[in-house]
């Protein structure tokens, strides 16, 4: 082959080494920007991992019922400055002197049933230092209430805080108050209603 032959065959081989320049990735640029999900996932998932983390420690995503084994661990007594429309109710035998009042108890119902904001307290000792039992029920007046019990069985501890919904005035039209045990029965009604998220607050 003579000399022109091989310029020809010079000119043509930079010309096709110029050619795959053009078509090949810049360095440092992505040649396929729509393959990038590992990136993508990976700042998904440390998203999705931190709301999970903010989740855990957010009280507004937590159902407020508390029972621990050791009353230190209980959230504060609410203590809202509520009226006390009832008498304190006396679980009747527990202590001398102590006989249970029917109207007494109708008197919770009836308050619960008209949702006004009021704390009931039920003992088993009236005036006792230390109760074997006690419940506190705060009504605060927006359709939701907190329970607050405490018993001291023999060699034992019951502990419970917690936030409902305040069921349906209907539901109290069911609640017999002439026994003590019947007026008990009907306020456990109320751990059935839907707990509440985050802290109670007297409004």
């Amino acid at each position: 082959m003579d000399y022109n032959d091989r310029s020809g065959l010079r000119a043509c081989a930079r010309v096709v080494s110029a050619c795959l320049l053009l078509i090949a990735p810049h360095p440092g640029c992505d040649a396929n920007p729509g393959d990038s999900g590992t990136d993508s996932t990976t700042d998904e998932t440390t998203g999705t991992s931190g709301a999970t983390s903010g989740g855990d420690t957010d009280d507004e995503m937590v159902c407020y019922d508390h029972q621990p084994a050791d009353e230190a661990d209980l959230p504060p007594p609410l203590s809202c400055s509520y009226a006390e429309p009832c008498p304190a109710v006396a679980w009747a035998g527990a202590c001398e002197g102590d006989v249970y009042d029917p109207a007494a108890g109708a008197c919770v119902i009836a308050s619960l049933q008209d949702g006004e904001q009021a704390v009931h307290r039920l003992v088993r000792c009236v005036g006792a230092p230390i109760d074997e039992w006690s419940l506190t029920v705060t009504s605060l007046g927006d359709g939701t209430v907190v329970w607050e019990e405490k018993e001291y069985p023999a060699g034992d501890v019951y502990l419970r805080t917690t936030w409902r919904a305040l069921p349906e005035a209907s539901y109290f039209d069911g609640c017999d108050a002439q026994e003590f045990s019947g007026l008990r029965t009907c306020l456990r009604g109320l751990l059935e209603q839907e707990c509440q998220l985050g802290a109670p607050s007297c409004s």
